[in-house]
């Protein structure tokens, strides 16, 4: 069966790992990014991903009607949940174990040097996936696939520009 993949409203990417994975607390690393999007533009996939903890919803009570469904947190907030989303977006969070293919606002794959930075637009090439966890609830993950960036933010690291100094501070000649 093929997978059917979905693709996000472009949107503003928040604390993007893209191009490395984060492994602050996962050792084998995780591929993340949190997507701020227009709510406007963002109905088409909050829909998606309704549709998919409906799904979850159904199966559960088509197996014991009289069990109480409890539902985990949604992949994605408002300025309802979280006043630190500005009004009027809708912040998204993609993950997948696997490194996302990176296409350029040409669709051409971006080279492994390039740095996806926070405040790039972007849009995700995701699949909503429903689960049903006994401890976490009824919820949907949105593994993501790739995405394509139309406006790329680079940087650098805090620490660059760096030289060798003696203990003093005096530089190293």
């Amino acid at each position: 069966m093929t997978k059917k993949y979905e693709l996000s409203a472009f949107g503003e990417a928040k604390y993007p790992y893209l191009s490395t994975a984060d492994t602050e607390f996962n050792q084998d690393g995780i591929y993340h990014t949190k997507l701020l999007v227009d709510l406007e533009k963002a109905q088409v996939d909050i829909k998606k991903i309704n549709d998919v903890i409906a799904q979850e919803v159904k199966k559960q009570h088509d197996l014991d009607p009289d069990k109480k469904i409890v539902k985990a947190p949604k992949p994605y907030k408002t300025n309802e949940e979280d006043l630190n989303i500005p009004e009027g977006k809708v912040e998204f969070h993609f993950k997948s174990k696997f490194k996302p293919k990176i296409l350029n606002k040409n669709a051409e794959t971006l080279g492994d040097d390039v740095q996806v930075w926070g405040g790039s637009i972007l849009s995700v090439s995701y699949e909503p996936v429903g689960y049903n966890v006994a401890g976490t609830g009824i919820g949907c993950t949105l593994r993501m696939a790739g995405c394509q960036v139309s406006k790329l933010e680079e940087g650098t690291s805090a620490t660059s520009g760096f030289k060798p100094v003696n203990e003093d501070g005096s530089a190293i000649v």
